[in-house]
């Protein structure tokens, strides 16, 4: 490069707001997945590529959502019954056409199971037409009275790449007031390039005056030192609560140049353990939602809003909250089927998350719905108390599934419930070769299709709710016992000859690779019908993993010398699991909402 260019280049680099001085960090992301390295095996290895969001490895994920800090799983009682029955596996013929599944079908000599009570049987065929048909009911039309979607999309200034910056958040939200001798401080304590870059963009800007060309000429942390100081001076002057309401910071309002569909003040999640000393820490984690009065109306209207969002910001940490308003008593008549509609979406994209990568199965924030949250549901719509904000260690949480029940109280006599779907992705689609034309190759483009099929599903199920006539579907929750898994791990252990101490329990092999009793780890022993050919042959390949890791620690090593090895294993046996269980969510689904 000429040192001509060269010059401009470097300009052009500091001249950019929100980069100098920055420490360049990774984002957390919807649809990527870690891939797993595999080890060299005798067979070709197809390397998992994450599709449910935002299902991140250890080192994307930010400290708080760590699979360590899994909080572990209560023993609850076994059904009478035993545990919840499998259907009938979907034929594969019929499968390939189920929405966002590739073509795969039942193991063979997969026998039947008994179907649930009040439950119809369908074929694979007739399930995909069931759950395309609910979907394009709703897709393309106003959503029906008491039903609307308000958008919620997280970001992060801790980890930020090309693709997924939250550090653009600033343009839709600035400081309520800019304070001269704040913004003396900040500038006092920059250094080096950060310095620099702030000199360099009020240059370039000579004719730009104000409080807004001063932000926007500060560095992303330059800004986060402000609100650290601005929020304290606001504190110390009037008290918290002229500074959060709740989560939102009102210190921070909507700019000019904002969609007016946004909320007035941004929320801010919780900062991660470990950040509590970062200057600005608290804003580390910024939320960009609808308003309570301007939620969508449609599906359409909703993805729109996500585009534009993740355009201008790259908040890509996509969450949408299907809002339901309704009698109190008609939502407790409906209690029965909205448990066992919850079990079954929750169900169908678990399935489908576990083939994709192994931090799907070990999510802090993606996990199986089960009976505590059931129970959980239960109880908030008996109570119609305050709006209910779970913590992430609570393990009956009924928010963190991959779809929600959120209870937000009552408004003029109606109770407020949403459907949160949180686990569906937003990938990037299969770019072509830009090694052909290097100039014209074409920047990578989001996939929207899985996110509007399933909030698709989950809007037609909350119209029916709205009205009262949502499906009276029996259903059976899972119950995530770990005395039930060792139960049947002792069973098909002395079945093929292996002694009890050969293996380790399925709480003890949990605890080896996450820290905790993962409930994802749980869910097959739970959701399969004891005795059935998915099961043994998951079972098989999970004692087989658990016999290594007890040999290797028996003979004096850890799980490090060989984790990548056996994580890669143990991993494989929830794909095959789920690759056999899919079909037989998505029929269950599809079932309940064949009746609406």
């Amino acid at each position: 490069m000429a040192p001509r260019s060269l010059f401009a280049f470097l300009l052009l680099v500091l001249a950019a707001p929100g980069r100098a001085g920055e420490v360049r960090v990774v984002v957390e992301r919807v649809e990527t997945a870690p891939r797993i390295s595999a080890p060299v095996l005798s067979v070709p290895l197809v390397s998992p590529v994450q599709n449910l969001a935002p299902s991140l490895s250890p080192a994307l994920m930010s400290p708080a959502a760590s699979p360590a800090a899994i909080a572990p799983i209560p023993v609850l009682p076994a059904p009478a019954a035993g545990l919840a029955p499998a259907r009938a596996l979907v034929p594969a013929k019929a499968a390939a056409s189920l929405p966002d599944a590739p073509p795969r079908g039942p193991p063979a000599g997969a026998a039947p199971a008994e179907t649930d009570s009040g439950d119809a049987l369908f074929d694979g065929a007739k399930a995909a037409e069931i759950l395309s048909g609910a979907a394009r009911s709703v897709s393309g039309r106003p959503l029906a009275a008491g039903v609307f979607i308000q958008n919620e999309q997280e970001g992060s200034l801790i980890a930020q790449d090309s693709r997924d910056s939250s550090g653009t958040f600033f343009k839709y939200y600035r400081p309520v007031e800019l304070r001269p001798a704040l913004v003396a401080e900040v500038r006092a304590g920059l250094k080096g390039f950060a310095k620099a870059g702030y000199g360099l963009r009020r240059a370039l800007a000579p004719f730009s005056k104000g409080d807004g060309a001063v932000w926007e000429a500060l560095s992303k942390d330059a800004k986060l030192a402000y609100l650290d100081k601005y929020e304290k001076a606001v504190i110390a002057e009037r008290g918290a609560q002229a500074a959060w309401k709740g989560k939102t910071f009102l210190l921070m309002e909507r700019s000019a140049g904002a969609p007016d569909f946004l909320a007035q003040h941004p929320d801010m999640e919780a900062p991660p353990a470990g950040y509590e000393h970062v200057p600005g820490h608290r804003f580390l984690q910024p939320e960009i939602v609808s308003g309570k009065t301007t939620p969508a109306a449609s599906v359409g209207e909703a993805l729109g809003r996500t585009r534009r969002i993740i355009g201008d910001t790259g908040h890509a940490g996509t969450q949408y909250h299907v809002f339901v308003k309704a009698e109190p008593a008609a939502l407790r008549a409906q209690l029965a089927g909205l448990q066992a509609a919850l079990q079954a979406f929750n169900d169908a994209l678990y399935a489908r998350a576990v083939q994709d990568s192994f931090q799907n199965v070990v999510h802090a924030s993606l996990q199986p719905w089960h009976a505590g949250r059931s129970r959980r549901v239960a109880g908030l719509l008996a109570a119609e108390g305050e709006a209910h904000q779970p913590s992430a260690e609570d393990p009956d949480s009924e928010k963190h599934a991959f779809v929600g029940l959120r209870w937000w109280g009552m408004e003029n006599g109606k109770a407020v419930v949403s459907l949160e779907l949180r686990g569906a992705s937003l990938p990037f689609k299969a770019r072509k070769s830009a090694a052909r034309d290097m100039e014209t190759a074409e920047l990578p483009k989001r996939d929207y299709g899985e996110a509007e099929r399933w909030l698709s599903l989950i809007s037609a199920y909350a119209e029916s709710l709205a009205k009262g006539t949502a499906p009276k579907a029996a259903g059976r929750p899972l119950v995530l016992d770990a005395a039930a898994a060792d139960a049947l791990l002792a069973a098909r252990a002395a079945e093929r000859g292996m002694p009890p101490g050969s293996y380790l329990p399925a709480g003890e092999l949990s605890k080896r690779f996450t820290g905790g009793v993962a409930p994802g780890l749980l869910a097959p022993f739970a959701a399969s019908a004891p005795g059935s050919p998915e099961l043994n042959r998951f079972m098989d390949e999970w004692l087989d993993v658990s016999a290594r890791v007890r040999s290797l620690e028996a003979s004096g090593g850890t799980l490090a010398d060989a984790r990548r090895l056996l994580e890669y294993q143990l991993w494989s046996a929830y794909a095959g699991w789920g690759r056999s269980h899919e079909p037989v969510a998505r029929a269950r689904l599809a079932a309940i909402l064949a009746t609406r």
